[in-house]
């Protein structure tokens, strides 16, 4: 017997691996056949063959599942144009023709003539099916060539692409929900600014209207002949003290309209607190007391949040205790460090260093079933027009931005205990330490500034102030009429004192061309109120707001100079 298992006997029976080997070949070529049998009659997707002009020859099962035609009615009858959006084969033509600078057939030509030349093609493009409905389609067109290299039809490779698209079309949808959501989110913010903003008007307007009652009545006392002389000087104090009260209202208010993102710094709690009380206190009512528990004594409270976010949180909590109260109680504000802040619905407690600021209402206090919901946007217990559900809103929304906490506790016909826990800082510098120290670096000598107003009167009024003072003073009366004296010889100069707002060049514009053309000139700015200040910043100036006094103008003129003399000094 022949024995095949041995491979020294092959070369004895040639004919039996031969067989072998068509055996296997032709397996081989059986399930080939089958997987492209196989692959084009898969129903996830259609392939489409057509002759070298065009017209179907072959539609796989998946383009009869796609497309809703049976094989029958498409071939050797239509083209793949035939079945797809017109409009849309007018475009790919317009497009190509431009492209390839050749004028191209709105059909057939259209969907293969990249293809034709050898090109890789996949494009999208809506197919149509039989009942008429459509549907888009990502095609792969290739071109089919016999052994000359021979173009005799065309293979369109297509899928549904629906899914993709609808995929895109909701993610269009949820960026639009985003933008939407942000610009609601802005406009909220505003609202409960201008919420806040009404509910001050009144009680603001009031406050002016006597501060402008007193000034009018000491000026009226002043130029009567029968003052005695012995009392002017208390008149003029009298002023003095309202015109500063005036400017501190005008002040708060600004900031707390402005329109910001969240800035935060360091400050002194108790000092922004006063403030607030300061400005709620007409609003509140003579029925309402407001009683201050400050941190007080040298080692004060002072916390590292956004302090206009700060101001408008308290003024929302003031303003609701107020209502609670329907007009008569007593509201406290206390304000203490703490090493902790309690634990709650849904968090535990966090140690660390805080500072709280508690404030405590007697008004009807709120039921323990909608304590939970006292923080959601427009959730509102108040009477219909009398309360947007805005406020407590800002204010959890400003404590959790800034890394603390808002917690409340109420007791129906008790009252209620809202208390805002904030990240506790190290003392800041007050200004008036900052003035100091700058005025014992100060040279001493007689300093030569340069005043930029438009303002005559005011202009006048000013280099008079500083003449007093000793300041050897220049007025231009705009930045043109400034930068033409600096040109002529700016080392007569010391300081530029300049407004923000004028004619022409602002005052900004002006400092930083001075900064540039004479970098050891300091500038300092004036202004009452500039919205390109309150949304960019200073642009590293010194601000002095309007309206100012002496001892301001002494301060910062000081503080300037000596900043620039230690940068002097420290410069290769």
């Amino acid at each position: 017997m022949p024995q095949t298992g041995n491979p020294h006997n092959a070369g004895r029976q040639p004919g039996t691996l031969e067989n072998l080997n068509d055996v296997r070949q032709q397996e081989t070529l059986l399930k080939a056949g089958a997987l492209q049998d196989a692959i084009f009659n898969s129903a996830n997707f259609s392939s489409i063959a057509t002759d070298e002009k065009g017209v179907i020859q072959i539609f796989n099962v998946g383009a009869e599942r796609l497309l809703g035609y049976a094989a029958g009615d498409v071939v050797n009858q239509v083209t793949p144009a035939d079945i797809s959006d017109s409009k849309e084969l007018v475009a790919r033509a317009v497009t190509l023709s431009l492209e390839f600078d050749t004028p191209i057939t709105p059909g057939f030509e259209a969907l293969v003539f990249k293809a034709s030349r050898g090109i890789e093609d996949i494009y999208e493009l809506t197919y149509i099916r039989k009942d008429g409905s459509r549907f888009p389609a990502v095609v792969s067109v290739t071109a089919l060539r016999d052994a000359h290299e021979a173009i005799i039809g065309y293979l369109l490779i297509g899928t549904d692409n629906t899914a993709r698209k609808e995929v895109e079309a909701a993610q269009v949808a949820l960026d639009q929900r985003t933008t939407e959501l942000l610009r609601t989110e802005h406009a909220l913010r505003q609202s409960q600014k201008l919420e806040a903003l009404g509910q001050l008007t009144g009680g603001v307007a009031h406050d002016f209207n006597n501060l402008l009652a007193v000034i009018s009545s000491s000026v009226e006392l002043l130029r009567s002949d029968k003052l005695p002389v012995e009392r002017r000087g208390q008149y003029l104090d009298r002023i003095f003290d309202t015109v500063g009260r005036a400017a501190k209202l005008t002040s708060q208010l600004l900031a707390f309209a402005r329109q910001q993102p969240l800035s935060p710094e360091v400050f002194n709690v108790d000092q922004h607190v006063q403030g607030v009380i300061d400005l709620v206190r007409p609003l509140m009512g003579a029925q309402v007391q407001i009683h201050l528990e400050p941190c007080g004594g040298d080692n004060s409270c002072f916390a590292e949040a956004d302090i206009n976010q700060f101001e408008t949180a308290l003024v929302n909590l003031a303003v609701n205790a107020r209502d609670a109260m329907n007009g008569h109680g007593r509201l406290t504000i206390k304000v203490q460090k703490v090493d902790h802040v309690p634990a709650g619905s849904g968090r535990d407690l966090r140690p660390g260093d805080f500072v709280a600021i508690s404030v405590t209402d007697t008004g009807c206090g709120i039921a323990a079933d909608n304590l939970e919901a006292i923080f959601e946007l427009f959730y509102t217990t108040k009477e219909v027009g009398k309360g947007t559900g805005l406020g407590l809103s800002q204010v959890f929304g400003f404590a959790r931005q800034s890394g603390g906490e808002v917690k409340v506790r109420s007791e129906v016909d008790i009252g209620s205990v809202f208390t805002l826990f904030l990240a506790r800082a190290e003392h800041a510098d007050t200004p008036e330490a900052v003035a100091a120290a700058a005025e014992t670096s100060a040279e001493a000598r007689s300093i030569r500034v340069l005043v930029v107003e438009d303002n005559e009167i005011l202009a006048q009024m000013t280099c008079e102030i500083l003449n007093i003072l000793d300041y050897q003073t220049t007025w231009a009366a705009n930045a043109t009429a400034a930068l033409n004296l600096l040109t002529g010889d700016a080392s007569r100069f010391d300081l530029v004192f300049s407004d923000v707002i004028m004619p022409g060049m602002s005052g900004i514009e002006f400092g930083e061309l001075v900064r540039k053309r004479y970098p050891g000139l300091p500038v300092v700015l004036a202004s009452g109120y500039n919205e390109v200040m309150a949304e960019r910043g200073r642009h590293g100036f010194e601000l002095i707001q309007k309206p100012y006094v002496s001892e301001t103008l002494v301060r910062v003129f000081r503080k300037t100079m000596a900043e620039h003399l230690a940068a002097g000094r420290l410069a290769p």
